[in-house]
């Protein structure tokens, strides 16, 4: 039997001892990235303590200073984007886990006007997209091919185009004769069986009357739900349907 070298072993166990494993170590929660709230997709980005985020939808904008998972700072949106009527603070703090986070938004006199949810993605829906679904608004035929979408609208008579990127992201439009009837921008967070978007139409895509949220939640059974909102907070149209 080969002599054990007793130097290396001290060696291997000295390293142990002052280098633990970190398996399985938590990674540190962060504002970075992609976000699905109420108030439409936002994208985070964070330079040292800075954050930065813009919501694509409506072109607002949020700038604030990130101290542990609180982040304190302003939000701005056209057509000014400065105070009085275009600026004010928003606070927000993040979830221990990091995927979620909720805040309060207040104008540019300190009056809290509203509050902000938000929710990661999940990167891969937990229901399966492709598939004829009858709806209350006429049937509805999903292909998914990779990250591709594509389909028909029978109610609308209606193409669907559209795509599902790496963080789960999925837009898609609805087209007519070339031309755009809507579009849908979300994601399915949580379980992966309840998508959160916005929809938005012509011409100017913007709330509240050409733009606001939609939730669906799906179940195990095949059938689904939900809710399309005219602005951010008023129930427009009730959806639901299954599987075919």
């Amino acid at each position: 039997m080969k002599k054990l070298n007793v130097g290396c072993l001290v060696l291997f166990l000295t390293f142990l001892i002052v280098v633990p494993f970190q398996v399985g170590a938590a990674a540190t929660p962060t504002f970075s990235g992609l976000w699905n709230t109420n108030m439409g997709e936002l994208q985070i980005e964070i330079a040292g303590n800075k954050l930065t985020g813009f919501f694509p939808i409506s072109s607002r904008k949020i700038e604030g200073v990130v101290v542990g998972q609180k982040c304190g700072g302003v939000w701005s949106e056209p057509p000014t984007y400065r105070a009085p009527n275009d600026a004010g603070r928003v606070e927000v703090t993040l979830s221990n886990d990091g995927k979620q986070f909720v805040g309060k938004v207040f104008d540019s006199s300190g009056k809290e006007t509203g509050i902000i949810e938000a929710e990661r993605p999940v990167s891969e829906p937990g229901v399966a997209l492709s598939g004829t679904w009858a709806t209350t608004v006429g049937d509805v035929s999903l292909k998914r091919v990779g990250t591709q979408l594509s389909g028909v609208h029978y109610g609308l008579q209606a193409v669907i185009s559209g795509s599902i990127d790496a963080n789960g992201k999925i837009a898609f439009s609805l087209l007519k004769e070339g031309k755009i009837l809507a579009k849908v921008v979300g994601s399915f967070v949580g379980s992966g069986r309840t998508f959160k978007g916005w929809w938005s139409e012509p011409p100017t895509h913007t709330p509240p009357n050409e733009a606001g949220r939609v939730i669906c939640e799906f179940l195990p059974d095949g059938s689904f739900s939900g809710v399309i909102y005219n602005g951010q907070d008023k129930v427009g149209v009730t959806l639901s349907g299954k599987r075919k």
